[in-house]
């Protein structure tokens, strides 16, 4: 077998290898995201299998916003469930927006997602949009017959609502906004504790 052939054959376990990663347990009864005010779920915080970044930086706001917010973690915990993999890393969107789902590619049986977001803003902000990104995740993940950025771009122009910034969806919306909510609550005095 040459060279070629095995990276092409083994490029997901490659792609494991080199990209740090954890662990998110998934749980039954997760939380509707438009209705975080269910009971906790409890997991390991440190880091995820399927939402990634390959800097510190992003990996940390991951963590945090895994601590902090509920519906952030559902929205994980589906991705978790599915055959896709998340890459969040810092970047430029072609529409001018500050974050986007900029495509989408296969490796193996696995489909892998690029998310770009601009990072100087507010942690909560960031988290949010984070989050809105993630639920775009969702909806193309929850979609087996797109398996590419063109499939993905036609998806939205037949589910999607047209912006001057590209496609959005009011369920996108909404998530990346209960998370800037819960994100930015008061946090207990006890916490952490």
């Amino acid at each position: 077998m040459g060279a070629r052939t095995w990276r092409r054959q083994h490029a997901g376990a490659l792609l494991v290898l080199l990209t740090v990663t954890c662990r998110v347990e998934a749980q039954d009864g997760l939380l509707d995201p438009q209705d975080a005010t269910g009971p906790s779920v409890t997991r390991s915080l440190h880091a995820f299998e399927r939402v990634r970044s390959s800097g510190e930086p992003l990996t940390a706001v991951l963590r945090d916003a895994a601590r902090r917010s509920p519906t952030f973690r559902t929205i994980v915990d589906r991705i978790e469930q599915s055959d896709g993999i998340v890459y969040i890393e810092p970047g430029s969107c072609f529409t001018g927006a500050r974050s986007c789902l900029i495509r989408i590619s296969e490796a193996g049986s696995r489909r892998l997602l690029r998310v770009h977001v601009e990072m100087e803003r507010p942690e909560w902000d960031l988290i949010g949009a984070i989050a809105h990104e993630l639920w775009h995740a969702i909806e193309v993940l929850g979609q087996r017959g797109i398996r590419s950025t063109s499939a993905m771009h036609l998806f939205y122009e037949r589910q999607g609502l047209r912006t001057t910034a590209g496609f959005e969806t009011k369920e996108a919306i909404r998530a990346g906004n209960q998370v800037r909510r819960e994100v930015r609550a008061p946090v207990p005095a006890n916490e952490g504790q």
